[in-house]
């Protein structure tokens, strides 16, 4: 960031965008689904024995009124999913809606803990929805809560493991006033993994504030061994099995660019910052997506910029080689 550059707002510029649509779009490799049920919750995830084409639409838009209940009219798996708190005219509530990967069906629900992408995400293989409700089985449309030890906590699911076997969350202690209570550590925020297997839960970090920003916070890394995630002024590599840890610096102002920040060859990290851009229109913003080394943090790969929008988050890659991102 040069001088006389303005940073952005992130606390403000989140606050605005999660009243926004927020579209998760997943790439999706269906699986056959094991009947066998857990202790607490729905399902195993799936092993992978084929990949087929997935049906996209070209569009998304706000579901019908009329739309079927998801747990009361199930679809297979999921190919997008959607959110939003002004849907309907009491405005009394955040809904979700999924779009069937086969049927282009809209299914919606109430989901009182987590807009899309922020607090709410698909796993990879479509067929659960993981939000601060529970878990949601998506093709028998049942829910299931986390575990007790997670009772008194304010929950935000970040990120799937690529085989659907861990889900890293975000919790905080309830109380307080906003939605980032503060206690009396001085950090609200701790980033954990939950084994969907078993239910135990591992605490991977207590993140200062600034760095527990849901949407931004976390990534797998393509083989699912490693997880990245934000602190301050860098971003820190956990291994999932063993827990050692490498921190990577980031350039002044950048975060993590979201739950799909690997590279697909797991070797370099997608890093977002923002500078003012007086000629960017209504959000004077310029966004600016880096790649760095994930083991140096140096500057590898090719950068992306993004004209007046509130924020950038990227969810993963085209086959073309270019990164999939919301603004």
């Amino acid at each position: 960031m040069t001088s006389g550059h303005t940073r952005p707002n992130w606390p403000v510029r989140i606050s605005v965008i999660s009243a926004m649509l927020a579209v998760v779009l997943v790439v999706l490799t269906l699986a056959g689904f094991t009947s066998g049920l857990f202790g607490w919750h729905p399902g195993t995830p799936a092993a992978v024995v084929a990949a087929r084409a997935v049906n996209l639409p070209a569009t998304v838009g706000v579901p019908g009124i009329r739309s079927a209940d998801e747990t009361k009219h199930p679809v297979t798996a999921a190919a997008v999913l959607i959110s939003g708190n002004t849907w309907y005219a009491d405005g009394s509530h955040w809904y979700g809606a999924v779009i069937g990967a086969d049927s282009g069906d809209y299914r919606v629900f109430v989901n009182n803990a987590g807009a899309a992408g922020f607090g709410a995400v698909l796993s990879p293989d479509g067929r659960r929805l993981a939000s601060g409700d529970g878990i949601l089985d998506i093709a028998t449309g049942r829910w299931t809560v986390y575990p007790q030890a997670w009772q008194h906590r304010e929950l935000a699911a970040q990120a799937w493991s690529p085989d659907g076997a861990r889900l890293a969350v975000t919790s905080r202690a309830t109380g307080g006033d906003g939605p980032y209570p503060s206690t009396a550590n001085g950090s609200a925020t701790t980033l954990n993994l939950l084994d969907v297997a078993s239910g135990a839960i591992t605490e991977v970090a207590v993140l200062p504030d600034a760095a527990a920003l849901d949407g931004w916070t976390v990534a797998f890394s393509p083989d699912g061994t490693r997880l990245a995630y934000q602190a301050s002024g860098q971003v820190v590599i956990v291994t999932v099995a063993g827990g050692r840890t490498t921190a990577v610096p980031l350039p002044d102002g950048a975060r993590l660019a979201g739950k799909g920040s690997w590279t697909r060859d797991g070797q370099g990290l997608l890093v977002v910052s923002g500078e003012h851009c007086p000629s960017c229109g209504d959000y004077p913003v310029r966004w600016t997506v880096t790649t760095l080394a994930a083991t140096t943090g140096a500057a590898v790969g090719p950068r992306y910029q993004v004209d007046g929008a509130y924020a950038v988050r990227v969810l993963g890659w085209w086959p073309s080689g270019r990164p999939v991102a919301v603004a």
